[in-house]
């Protein structure tokens, strides 16, 4: 007999096998937490790593006067008009109101990419206001960790970057010098640092560093879960970015 007719047979003999116990008032186990066979089994969501590194804020708000550009990127805000805003995208110019998209992607700044998905809100003291997410790529980062003192003025600065990380054991926490090596009754184990190396869920994890010599990173993190699985931060962090 084929194999698909065998199969075809199996199921049908479990399916009778399952009505004559219920009707026998005989409860069925709950399987639906069982992988069916041939089913890949799930595995921890892989974290960034590699040759570069990819932020993103969904916050970004920035508010312009006449002749300013957005912080290290070819949008610029011209003036006012009766109809609308004259801006310029990369120096070509356009008629944009209130709601119209103001997007633009390219190199901030040496080694460091941007993509601004804006939207012009409307006008505030003379300002015009834009919103978005934006997305921040390092290229090449090497962090060296620095000390927790606020780091000096920078051309461009970020904020309320969104952070949400699970690391798998033996792995680097991305953007940083320390790895989770293991779980231990103490915790997760990480290495990299010279001081209490343990955390435990909710425990808080700082770390500021330069991922470049014209980039500072800081992150806010809190421990989300730990499991054999791997180590899940969530949290925000900062980027300070000079030319």
């Amino acid at each position: 007999m084929p194999i698909s007719s065998i199969r075809l047979s199996r199921w049908l003999l479990f399916a009778a096998v399952g009505l004559a116990m219920l009707a026998c008032g005989i409860q069925l186990p709950d399987l639906s937490g069982v992988p069916l066979i041939g089913e890949p089994t799930p595995v921890p969501t892989a974290t960034p790593d590699g040759d570069s590194i990819t932020f993103r804020t969904l916050t970004y708000r920035v508010a312009l006067a006449e002749g300013e550009a957005v912080p290290g990127t070819g949008l610029r805000y011209i003036r006012s008009q009766s109809d609308g805003f004259d801006v310029t995208i990369d120096g070509l110019p356009a008629l944009k109101r209130s709601g119209d998209s103001f997007v633009w992607r390219g190199v901030v700044a040496p080694g460091v990419v941007g993509q601004y998905d804006l939207r012009l809100t409307t006008t505030l003291l003379g300002e015009l206001i834009a919103v978005g997410p934006v997305h921040i790529t390092v290229l090449n980062p090497a962090p060296v960790e620095l000390s927790n003192a606020a780091p000096p003025p920078a051309a461009l600065q970020i904020e309320e970057l969104l952070i949400d990380y699970l690391v798998p054991v033996g792995r680097l926490i991305p953007g940083t010098t320390r790895s989770f090596i293991g779980l231990t009754d103490q915790g997760a184990q990480l290495a990299g640092t010279t001081g209490y190396p343990y955390l435990r869920q909710a425990d808080s994890l700082t770390w500021t560093g330069q991922l470049r010599s014209n980039v500072i990173l800081r992150y806010d993190l809190r421990v989300s879960s730990v499991s054999e699985n791997g180590l899940r931060l969530v949290g925000t962090a900062k980027l300070w970015i000079n030319p």
